[in-house]
């Protein structure tokens, strides 16, 4: 039997021989999404990004798996539970990791504009109100044609032996830095853990999760001259297409973003 050497919300990941992994996408998972990470993932590397080279694609009991290279190290979360005083480098280190991917050309994946109408639309949380203006705001934004990593937070990136590797691409697109960095933002503030992380872990990361955003937040700005104004701008959007992650825990919050940038510009 392989080791498992993690679990996600759609997928485990196993240990293979020859210095691999393969991500094991449970069966309810659409086959389209598995596809859309594919050819993500290998966009990435073409790119250059800080990715995980593919290597293939198995069946594997009724399921399909995406064969990856093996990253060893912890996860960037694990690394701030463990020591939440390292939060400054961390923070800085994520920053750095997103400006990189961000300084790749997007060419190849689907516009970001597209996927973000279409999760506004679906949004059954939002007012009528809410959704007119979200989609009305999204037309004024700039389209942009950078990589976007589309769900980068600590637990999505590997401290290994070469540096920072971003992993999990599905939602990854081409459009404008600000509004990949306003989803990390988003996340940052409104995240939950991981199921099964030991309370202890969950304590640190409700005590540093402010401090650790602010600092990124910082960062980023500096490693990639994209300026606060412009992922302030993307916010509210972001917040109405990420209700179609459908995350019950942060739909009241999400909404209330939204409301509040709809009402004020009203």
């Amino acid at each position: 039997m392989r080791e498992v050497l993690g679990v996600g919300r759609t997928a485990q990941v196993l240990a293979e021989n020859d210095g691999a992994v393969v991500k094991l996408f449970f069966d309810w998972v659409p086959i389209h999404l598995i596809d859309a990470e594919e050819h993500a993932t290998a966009a990435a590397v073409a790119a250059n990004a800080p990715a995980p080279r593919l290597l293939g694609r198995v069946e594997r009991d009724g399921r399909t798996g995406l064969v990856l290279e093996r990253v060893d190290g912890p996860s960037m979360l694990d690394e701030f539970t463990a020591h939440p005083s390292q939060v400054l480098p961390l923070a800085t280190r994520l920053a750095q990791l997103q400006a990189d991917i961000h300084a790749c050309d997007g060419v190849g994946l689907p516009m970001l504009r597209e996927r973000l109408r279409s999760r506004i639309e679906s949004a059954g949380e939002l007012s009528s109100r809410a959704r007119d203006w979200s989609l009305a705001r999204l037309e004024t934004l700039p389209n942009g044609d950078h990589l976007l990593h589309g769900d980068l937070h600590p637990d999505n990136v590997i401290l290994g032996t070469r540096g920072a590797i971003a992993i999990d691409w599905m939602g990854a697109a081409r459009g404008d830095a600000a509004a990949d960095a306003a989803r990390t933002a988003l996340i940052l503030e409104l995240g939950s853990p991981p199921p099964g992380l030991p309370a202890t872990r969950r304590t640190v990361i409700a005590s540093g999760r402010r401090e650790f955003r602010a600092r990124w937040f910082a960062a980023y700005i500096r490693a990639s001259m994209v300026r606060r104004a412009d992922i302030t701008a993307w916010r509210p959007v972001v917040a109405a297409a990420r209700l179609g992650d459908d995350i019950p825990e942060e739909k009241r919050r999400l909404c209330s973003i939204v409301d509040a940038a709809a009402s004020a510009k009203s």
